[in-house]
């Protein structure tokens, strides 16, 4: 081998490794101006802190920000409310104006997350600091709250300075702009930023649960497992995911909860979480206000999570703010772990108010015009919270119930009713004592009243009578006429709704019309007693005056039969006759006085009219005819 030809090779292997060596740090150590877009800057720590044992906690760091959200994308964003916490440039010059600087933020040229928006890089001089860096960029800055004054994390005020609320609270119809941050573990932590239920103060509570027990705020309890490095464990939770539960195994880290003399002497596993008479009573307050703002229509109960607003109920101020403390608990997602006394006031508070507010009452009848003595179904629809209902009938009948199951009711009386729907609340307004213990010192009745109007017209039993119209005046007394006169008969019942009307002049044949008067023509000879029948969707009545009509005179009928061109014609006739005549060629000459009266035709004469003429007294003659063709 030529060792000659080989130095040169050796000498430039050296040099590479020596500028590979010094060359990280001036890596990491880059400053990312604003006019550089270099989302990796931050992943060049791993060109050199591989997989040995000793960077084994930077290689967790990585696999802990890799499956958290801080690392996606999908939070680049520059717009005015998300540039400060959702890009690398907004972070660096949120913390130099709260340092005291002006730094600008760009909001152009800007890049993700990455290690270096919370973490100082450190150089050659100082190998490892704080956190395995230099130190964390919020540590000396107290986190900043838009509407109270700071709340010092320690080493988590990076944390709150974007996990909390960006503004004062903001009650508004835009929902794009409604409601809590979306990730506000500082305001809960800290015990603020609720909402009075109807005001826009915020719910302050006096003690924070950090100061009192941590000093570092979110990462004294969130950090990964520390009793064994190297197994792996912490890739997927922990401080730079905030997670406590290792999504890969399902195990939970309790260990963290024993710091702070917390539960120091407790055995922490899920049982101690799930047995904690305060968070299932934290729990079962959520699922009631949760179920209060579904009552409201205020969220759609079709989303279990409980963060769909139904955007098609109108939002009261009240509701508006029971709707953001609720949100407040819920993207909070410790269930109130994060600071339980605030998050029992809180939901105290709003369930308190949502049970006195007077629910929203409706209801309907089963029909709008109704009867007498007749069961009508009344159906309520509630929106809210009740402990009873009281209907109210508008005839002094009241009836109690508990639930909304429909109702029966029936009027006695004629009339016009106005009905009302009350539902009465009882609740109680609490506090907590020193031990966190809920106590009752107010309690309070309230109600609310829904009432239609005139809403159930009942009927009126029908008053039936009729008359004969002579010339305008109504008549009852019997009336004498001849047949072939007609008569107006008019209704002059008392009647409501829409009646039928139904007339028998005598005959036995009904004849039905919709209008209260009607004209009859006589066809029959004797005494009538005309009847009449009204009926309506509650009634059916019928009246009729006895012998009303005496009907005289008579009526010509003919009557025939023949042997070939011997013809007999008979006067079937109806009434009382004076006297009769034929004319039986039809000529015009009556001749024959007789009944039955037999005539002999010519065979072949052809047709011919028969005519028979009767006379009644006090009427007119009548006549009949009739064609033969002998």
């Amino acid at each position: 081998m030529n060792v000659r030809k080989l130095a040169p090779l050796f000498i430039l292997f050296i040099f590479i490794i020596a500028l590979m060596q010094t060359g990280c740090d001036t890596l990491v150590t880059e400053n990312n101006e604003y006019s550089v877009y270099d989302p990796t800057i931050a992943v060049r720590c791993f060109d050199c802190h591989s997989e040995f044992v000793n960077d084994f906690n930077l290689k967790r760091a990585e696999g802990q920000f890799e499956h958290s959200a801080h690392a996606n994308y999908a939070l680049l964003d520059v717009n005015d409310c998300m540039t400060p916490c959702h890009t690398h440039e907004g972070y660096l010059a949120l913390i130099d104006t709260l340092s005291g600087g002006t730094d600008p933020v760009s909001t152009q040229l800007v890049s993700a997350i990455t290690c270096y928006t919370c973490h100082y890089p450190h150089d050659a001089d100082v190998p490892y600091g704080e956190w395995k860096m230099d130190s964390i960029r919020g540590f000396d800055v107290i986190a900043n709250f838009a509407f109270d004054q700071g709340a010092d994390f320690g080493m988590s005020n990076n944390c709150a300075n974007c996990h909390k609320a960006t503004k004062y609270i903001t009650l508004t119809d835009d929902e794009q702009d409604f409601g809590p941050h979306f990730s506000p573990q500082a305001d809960i932590v800290s015990g603020r930023f609720g909402a009075f239920v109807g005001l826009t103060d915020p719910l302050d509570n006096t003690e924070p649960l950090f100061s009192t027990h941590f000093n570092n705020g979110c990462i004294s309890c969130h950090y990964g497992s520390t009793e064994d490095d190297n197994s792996g464990q912490g890739y997927l939770f922990a401080e730079h995911t905030f997670r406590l539960k290792d999504p890969s195994t399902d195990q939970m880290y309790f260990g963290t909860c024993q710091q702070g003399n917390c539960h120091a002497s407790d055995v922490m596993d899920q049982n101690f979480i799930d047995s904690s008479q305060y968070l299932i009573a934290i729990s079962a307050l959520a699922d009631t206000v949760q179920m209060l703002l579904e009552a409201f229509e205020i969220l759609d109960p079709s989303d279990t999570t409980g963060r769909t607003i139904n955007t098609a109920t109108t939002r009261t101020e009240i509701l508006d703010s029971a709707l953001y403390n609720y949100f407040l608990y819920n993207y909070d997602n410790s269930k109130g772990i994060h600071n339980p006394i605030f998050v029992k006031q809180l939901l105290d508070t709003t369930k308190t108010v949502l049970d006195s507010l007077p629910p929203i009452i409706d209801f309907i009848a089963d029909a709008p015009a109704n009867c007498l003595n007749t069961d009508i179904t009344f159906t309520p629809t509630i929106i809210g919270t009740y402990d009873s209902l009281e209907w109210g009938f508008g005839d002094n009948v009241t009836m109690v119930t508990l639930d909304e199951n429909p109702v029966t009711h029936s009027y006695v009386s004629s009339g016009n009713y106005s009905v009302s729907l009350t539902a009465y609340s009882t609740y109680t307004l609490d506090s907590l004592n020193d031990a966190g213990d809920s106590v009752i010192y107010e309690q309070i009745n309230g109600s609310g009243t829904f009432q239609r109007d005139n809403y159930i017209a009942i009927e009126a039993l029908i008053n039936p009578s009729f008359a004969i119209d002579s010339n305008g005046t109504f008549v009852t007394n019997p009336q004498t006429v001849c047949i072939g006169d007609s008569l107006q008969f008019v209704s002059t019942s008392t009647v409501e709704g829409t009646p039928t009307y139904t007339w028998n002049f005598g005959y036995g044949t009904d004849t039905v019309i919709s209008t209260d008067t009607i004209t009859h023509v006589f066809d029959t000879v004797g005494t009538l007693t005309p009847i009449l029948n009204i009926s309506t969707t509650c009634y059916d009545t019928t009246i009729s005056i006895t012998d009303l009509i005496i009907v005289e005179g008579a009526k010509a009928i003919i009557d025939t039969s023949y042997v070939d061109t011997v013809y007999t014609f008979t006067s079937n006739s109806i009434g009382t006759l004076d006297s009769l005549r034929w004319d039986y060629d039809g000529n015009g000459i009556y001749d024959s006085l007789v009944s039955p009266m037999t005539v002999t035709y010519n065979l072949g004469q052809g047709q011919t009219w028969v005519f028979l003429q009767v006379f009644p007294p006090n009427c007119t003659p009548s006549i009949d005819s009739i064609l033969v063709n002998p």
